[in-house]
């Protein structure tokens, strides 16, 4: 029997943060009270070298309704992004980084929302993220949410890029689509938002906390910084001709982010260091903070 949810967690070489995720999801479906037809669990593993393999069969071995998947090798965040997706058969699905911080209530909270609104997308904020909308709220669609943002916080847009975020209908989620899109590194948002438009589904931003993410983050798993402004303006440009949407500034957030980065490093160097001292060791992450401070409209 397929489960109502779905938590889905690519992860690769980050046993311990793994192990961490999924006993706070174990305590909190025993504590629900959760049965394997409500929340299943799934984790893609892209060719861990660590324990990564030991962990998932500890969490099994203890009656965790744990599907897993293992690559043989390292195939990319992205690929292995969409195959932790493909393997929600529900009715939802949650797509969670192994390295997140759940709140105690966070998956009743989530099972609340998913069953009181239906929602082709449900969005969970990180608490630290000034979101800049009233909420809890109910969009009629993508496109109304959207356009909220886009008056409002353009942000928010490229915020919910992250995966803990989203938790999709998996009928508003087309699997071959997100695979063409791998080059965007956002290929989960591809995949949900073109079929999420054309049901009409409504979108609800939950009010309660659920993630916080790390505030000493580990680098990202493959060791590369990305050029995510460039992303973003690439994947807004997008967003704006699907939506017909003028009024999206694919460039809103890049500018947005940049003055935060200038503020909180002028402003609390020590802190700003402190935060970000693993950058100091990688070239990728002096390209990412060069575009974010010089990159300007094409």
């Amino acid at each position: 029997m397929a489960a109502f949810l779905t938590v889905c967690i690519p992860t690769y070489n980050r046993a311990a943060y793994l192990g961490e995720m999924l006993g706070s999801l174990a305590a909190q479906i025993r504590a629900g009270g959760h049965g394997p037809d409500r929340v299943a669990l799934a984790v893609s593993d892209n060719g861990s070298p660590d324990g990564t393999p030991e962990v998932v069969r500890r969490f099994q071995g203890e009656g965790l309704p744990l599907a897993s998947s293992r690559n043989e090798r390292n195939l990319g965040i992205n690929p292995n992004l969409c195959t932790a997706c493909e393997m929600a058969k529900g009715r939802f699905c949650w797509l969670l980084g192994d390295d997140e911080i759940l709140d105690p209530r966070a998956l009743d909270s989530v099972l609340a929302l998913l069953e009181a609104h239906d929602p082709g997308l449900l969005l969970v904020y990180d608490t630290k993220y000034r979101l800049g909308l009233d909420v809890p709220a109910v969009f009629a669609d993508y496109r109304a949410f959207a356009r909220a943002c886009a008056a409002r916080n353009p942000g928010a847009l490229t915020e919910h890029t992250l995966l803990s975020s989203n938790i999709f209908r998996t009928d508003c989620y087309d699997a071959a689509y997100a695979r063409a899109s791998l080059a965007t590194d956002f290929p989960h948002m591809f995949g949900m938002i073109r079929p999420l438009a054309a049901a009409g589904a409504k979108v609800v931003v939950a009010g309660e906390p659920v993630i916080s993410t790390r505030d000493d983050r580990p680098p990202p798993p493959d060791g590369q910084w990305v050029a995510i402004d460039q992303k973003w303006i690439a994947y807004l440009t997008w967003l704006r001709d699907e939506l017909a949407l003028p009024e999206l500034d694919p460039f809103a957030p890049t500018e947005m982010a940049r003055k935060a980065m200038l503020r909180n490093m002028l402003l609390h160097p020590l802190d700003f260091a402190q935060k970000n001292w693993r950058s100091l060791f990688r070239a990728s992450a002096w390209r990412f903070l060069f575009d974010r401070l010089f990159l300007r409209r094409g």
